[in-house]
């Protein structure tokens, strides 16, 4: 699987035609769709962890103390390339109707991500950090986050393989048309 993935990378970068706006964002959205994944993997098995595995108590002034530090970093160095690219790449797709499909279904699942985090993480995040909850609701709280995660991680997982078959299937178009 590994050499089929690289032999198709070889196709798309090596064909002098393909080196184009449509190649850096095609590669922009699958970077940032899967360092997403990965972020949020990150999050759920070393943070989610980490947080379980303390008291209420603490893990209420824990994350208090240190939701900000991750809020923005997380936010400005990932999603801001995966939607770019993505969105650019159905665009560049737009004759293209059986790989663009791919492209907006990738995007679609970040943005079905991002929706998630809007509609339920960062209010969370929010009363978790104000420290307005006793130590069982922390608790159960934090029970509901991280299942909610796991949704979060499965939808942008989905997203990052749509994204890698709308990558293979402009490969495939690239070396039919040279």
């Amino acid at each position: 699987m590994c050499q089929h993935w690289q032999r198709e990378l070889l196709t798309i970068t090596s064909a002098p035609e393909t080196m184009t706006s449509r190649t850096f964002f095609a590669f922009l959205g699958v970077a940032g769709t899967a360092a997403f994944v990965g972020n949020m993997l990150t999050i759920g098995l070393g943070f989610g962890g980490y947080w379980q595995s303390l008291e209420p108590t603490v893990f209420i002034a824990w994350f208090s103390e240190n939701f900000f530090r991750f809020l923005i970093p997380t936010v400005m160095s990932v999603l801001p390339f995966s939607l770019i690219g993505l969105g650019a790449s159905v665009w560049f797709a737009r004759t293209d109707r059986h790989t663009q499909r791919y492209w907006i279904g990738a995007l679609a699942c970040v943005v079905v991500a991002c929706l998630i985090t809007a509609a339920y993480h960062l209010p969370t995040n929010f009363a978790l950090a104000s420290q307005a909850m006793s130590p069982t609701e922390a608790s159960s709280t934090l029970s509901m986050w991280l299942t909610m995660h796991w949704v979060r991680v499965a939808v942008a997982t989905v997203g990052t393989a749509l994204s890698l078959e709308a990558l293979r299937r402009s490969a495939s178009a690239s070396a039919v048309r040279s």
